[in-house]
């Protein structure tokens, strides 16, 4: 492995600015981001009964996207299309695959205890069966209602982004708990294996504990305030489709904390480029004014 990916102590002023890093770099690429991930909440709406499994297959992938539209923010004076789709195409892609034989392995365990249990309960008692006729002759017995096409858009557009919160959750357990968010960048970025790359994705956390730790006893009243307004928001819109768009903000969201996190940790940058360019150009007609 080169050196130059080993993780970094970062001292806790540094971690300190990340949100607000992140915060900055998240109003440059949350267009583009969410572009990506309406347009991937569209696809898994076309074969509902598929829903799931697309997004378990994508969600990794979909988080390697955002977290390439957060640097090339940083990076660039704007987040094109083409330049994105270059610069995470070939990791997202190598995501996708990982993805897919884990689905895969997945489904075949499902499948084998699903058999396993019907060969050990039988079929489902007759009265299940009776209340499951029932049910479709009461329902076609209501009274339809009249269409109303206007609310019928609306739930669309909730429905919509709903989706983006099935992959947000299905996205965060893979990328967070399986594989660590350094574990999937460096998998993707750098080709490691999965072994390899989540042992050191783990390692970057467990070397800046400390300073985390630093970082939040300095916090202030307004961001706890914040971080619980968000989680309280994140968890209502769990309980209903209207309030989807909350989970929107946070996807776009995180992929830029994950972003200055991994500049900071592996590549020893603690400021935004976009933010440094300016001082840089003021430092440099100052010295040529003094020469």
């Amino acid at each position: 492995m080169n050196s130059s990916f080993a993780p970094r102590q970062v001292p806790g002023e540094i971690v300190f600015r990340w949100p607000g890093m992140a915060a900055a770099l998240w109003k440059r690429s949350a267009g583009m981001q969410s572009a990506v991930l309406l347009a991937a909440a569209l696809v898994m709406k076309l074969p509902e009964m598929w829903a799931t499994a697309i997004a378990f297959v994508i969600s990794p992938s979909l988080f390697f996207i955002a977290f390439c539209a957060a640097r090339l923010a940083d990076e660039q004076h704007a987040v094109a299309p083409l330049a994105l789709a270059r610069s995470a195409w070939p990791g997202a892609l190598r995501l996708a695959k990982a993805s897919l034989a884990v689905a895969v392995g997945f489904a075949a365990l499902l499948s084998t205890l699903s058999a396993t249990a019907r060969m050990l309960i039988g079929d489902a008692p007759a009265a299940d069966a009776l209340r499951g006729d029932a049910m479709p002759a009461a329902i076609a017995a209501m009274p339809a209602l009249p269409p109303n096409v206007a609310l019928e858009f609306l739930q669309f557009c909730a429905g919509w982004t709903g989706g983006v919160l099935t992959m947000l959750f299905l996205g965060m357990f893979i990328v967070a708990i399986v594989q660590g968010v350094f574990g999937i960048v460096l998998q993707a970025e750098h080709g490691m294996g999965v072994l390899q790359s989540r042992r050191i994705g783990w390692q970057a956390w467990q070397v800046n504990s400390l300073s985390i730790e630093e970082a939040l006893t300095r916090a202030s009243a307004p961001f706890w305030w914040l971080v619980g307004l968000a989680a309280v928001a994140l968890a209502c819109a769990f309980e209903s489709v209207w309030l989807s768009p909350v989970a929107l903000l946070v996807a776009t969201y995180l992929p830029c904390l994950a972003w200055v996190a991994y500049r900071s940790i592996f590549l020893g940058r603690h400021q935004n480029a976009h933010a440094a360019a300016p001082r840089h150009a003021a430092q440099s007609t100052l010295a040529g004014v003094a020469g």
